[in-house]
């Protein structure tokens, strides 16, 4: 009898959330592009499959270095469709798409259970299932695997992203955003062994900074909140009950010298917004600020990689990291260089398939870190003393920080002999 070929299965939430099918169109083109056919089940809403729509930009994945799938590619996948009957009745009881995605992303949903189940064990009688890969959580999708014996990665995008840092992803065997495997994962391998040890907090920023600005104005607030879309998942299902009018409120009682930044792609024109401030770059808002409050949004991270206090109040990978605890510096460091995934590796196939045989969090570690190394400066394991990165790495960030205040103390002097000689115009 012939062996069953093995694949991925990607679930592709067949619902309209955000009152929109093409919510997770980018996640899903990138699959497309990055994962081999071959080796992948889709399961999605029939809308999901179609040919790319015309008001999408042929560019519109250039950022992710990748190009749009071409609709025979769309048209060749091994794709299961479903339509978005199954949520029905949660619909008709709770009437907003939104809550109707809280809900899916939260709790389990028994007619999702029982469909997502007979699809299971259906496609198990031609295929192996290697492991269930999700854009967002699905507690319902878990049960079913869990009882199959299946993996579930759950993958996004990481909160370090270009064009100011290395890209990175998540890579989560329990959750994204919220319910996530973060806090487990350090509080097993705290004090076991560690390699990376003498990569501190500068190496590190080192590492990562792709884009380096001198900043000029410092800690000239007590709190820095930076705001988030008011119908991002991690509002809409793991925010402990903040949104962002209650967490001015918090700020507000906390301290009166509060800097409030509008989310790029905010829907709403809070008045306590500070003009201007969403022009400011995330390392121009920290830089600004004592300490950043936020509910999840990814700059309270960043500001733990800056060495400020980043204080989250919601659900987050990354509430496991006090910057007063004595671990703060072991705990980041395990978010970069464990947790977090280089960008190129999302949905990269032999990626996948090491991190399903459960290596070990050394393994991990190093694997990340030299990719990012050798991404970065073309440095592995034969050319560079593994012990001398660390000093490496600082050398390189003071460098450029000396570098960028040079070439914008040079651009000063250029725009100010040009306003002299305008102005020897009017004498």
């Amino acid at each position: 009898m012939a062996s069953k070929k093995s694949k991925y299965l990607f679930f592709w939430l067949p619902y309209d959330v955000k009152y929109s099918y093409e919510t997770f169109l980018t996640a899903f083109y990138l699959s497309v592009k990055r994962f081999p056919g071959n080796d992948a089940i889709h399961i999605g809403h029939e809308q999901l499959f179609k040919d790319v729509p015309s008001h999408i930009p042929e560019d519109w994945l250039a950022g992710y270095n990748s190009s749009l799938p071409d609709n025979e590619e769309l048209r060749n996948l091994d794709k299961i469709i479903w339509s978005s009957e199954v949520f029905a009745k949660l619909e008709d009881k709770l009437q907003s798409k939104n809550l109707v995605w809280e809900h899916i992303l939260t709790k389990e949903y028994e007619p999702l259970v029982d469909k997502f189940d007979a699809e299971i064990a259906r496609i198990k009688k031609e295929k192996d299932i290697k492991a269930i890969i999700l854009w967002s959580n699905c507690p319902s999708v878990k049960k079913v695997a869990s009882a199959h014996q299946i993996p579930v990665i759950h993958n996004e995008l990481g909160p370090l992203r270009e064009p100011t840092y290395l890209p990175t992803c998540y890579f989560d065997f329990s959750g994204v955003n919220g319910n996530t495997e973060a806090a487990n994962r350090f509080e097993r391998y705290e004090g076991k062994g560690e390699n990376f040890a003498h990569f501190g907090r500068l190496a590190l920023l080192s590492l990562f900074l792709k884009d380096v600005k001198p900043i000029r104005k410092f800690d000239e607030f007590d709190i820095g909140l930076p705001l988030q879309v008011e119908d991002d998942s991690n509002i809409i299902a793991y925010s402990n009950g903040f949104d962002n009018s209650e967490l001015i409120d918090y700020a507000k009682s906390k301290s009166n010298s509060v800097l409030v930044r509008k989310h790029p792609y905010g829907r709403v024109d809070y008045k306590d917004i500070e003009s201007g401030a969403e022009k400011l770059s995330p390392q121009e808002f920290i830089a600004l600020c004592k300490e950043v409050l936020t509910i999840n949004s990814s700059v309270g991270f960043e500001a733990l990689l800056w060495g400020k206090p980043g204080k989250v109040l919601g659900d987050s990978p990354f509430s496991y990291i006090n910057y007063e605890s004595k671990n703060y510096m072991s705990a980041l460091r395990f978010a970069l260089l464990n947790y977090l995934t280089p960008f190129d590796f999302l949905f990269n196939i032999e990626y996948y398939d090491w991190r399903i045989t459960m290596p070990d969090e050394n393994s991990i570690a190093e694997k990340h870190l030299f990719h990012y190394l050798n991404q970065k400066h073309g440095w592995n394991r034969e050319n560079i003393d593994f012990y001398k990165i660390p000093v490496e790495l600082e050398k390189i960030l003071f460098r450029n920080l000396n570098l960028q205040f040079v070439e914008n103390e040079k651009n000063l002097t250029v725009k100010v002999d040009a306003l002299k000689k305008e102005l020897t115009q009017y004498k």
